[in-house]
């Protein structure tokens, strides 16, 4: 019985308040509520200026469903566009931005750096996918809420995403080198195959990021030559070295072995499209 009337209390007492603030706030929210409905802002980012504005407007309420039901005027439809809009506008253009500074430091393992990075490319593939799959539905909405969709805006986070493969090649290229400098391959087997391994992880993750992309650009490009070259550098180091017969087998097998027979050559291969 105590708990029945202590929730009679609370609803009791919540509805008062809603009751007082749609009082309090009726104007402010008619005038808002004539805004929303009129606005037509000439881009993504007039959006969300104003979306922001309406939400801070709209925090002063202890429960917005609740008050708002009050008001049959209320553009509810457009305003939870908006905030969609916006929401995935704000997303993208933050990964985007993460991608175009992303860095990293050769005093710091290359372990965790290495996971951070298939983490972000993971993160910026998934988000844009997820807005591909849906996005002729939504530009149909956007449209019929005058939010300005900015078309250009995934397909330069997908671009961002080659400064990546581009970090992530040149942070391999880096610990390769510098485990080949401690000793020669040939003598150090161990070695060799550690070498290896870096740079073909290094050529399937340009690969998996080329073929989202559609393409990678110069720098890329070049960089990823560089990861073919020191493949092919290591597989001629396993080679005897009697002789130039030898020598010239060890040059032409050099080529099937390295990075990618398969991946790698299909992603800095004739198929690449430069996207800047």
């Amino acid at each position: 019985k105590a708990d029945m009337l202590s929730e009679l209390e609370n609803r009791s007492s919540h509805h008062n308040k809603v009751r007082t603030e749609v009082e309090q706030f009726g104007p402010l929210i008619n005038q808002l509520g004539a805004e929303v409905a009129s606005v037509r802002p000439a881009k993504m980012e007039d959006c969300v200026t104003f979306s922001n504005r309406m939400d801070a407007a709209l925090g002063l309420l202890s429960d917005e469903t609740a008050v708002l039901k009050h008001f049959t005027d209320w553009p509810e439809n457009k305003v939870d566009t908006m905030r969609e809009a916006v929401a995935a506008h704000t997303t993208l253009v933050r990964l985007r931005e993460d991608a175009s500074r992303c860095q990293v430091s050769s005093g710091e393992h290359w372990g965790p750096q290495r996971e951070r990075l298939g983490a972000q490319v993971q993160e910026l593939q998934r988000a844009v996918e997820a807005r591909s799959r849906t996005l002729e539905a939504d530009m149909k909405r956007y449209r019929e809420h005058s939010i300005p969709w900015d078309a250009g805006l995934l397909p330069s986070v997908k671009t961002a995403a080659l400064k990546y493969v581009q970090v992530y090649l040149d942070r391999a290229v880096e610990e390769t080198q510098k485990l080949m400098a401690t000793t020669t391959p040939a003598l150090d087997p161990s070695i060799s195959h550690r070498c290896k391994n870096l740079c073909t992880d290094a050529a399937q993750f340009a690969f998996r990021v080329h073929q989202f992309v559609g393409g990678f650009n110069q720098e890329c490009n070049e960089t990823f030559a560089r990861v073919q070259g020191l493949l092919t550098q290591l597989a001629a180091a396993e080679q005897p070295s009697s002789g130039q017969e030898e020598l010239q087998g060890a040059s032409g097998s050099s080529s099937s072995s390295a990075v990618a027979a398969s991946s790698a050559s299909q992603a800095g291969g004739s198929g690449s499209v430069s996207l800047i």
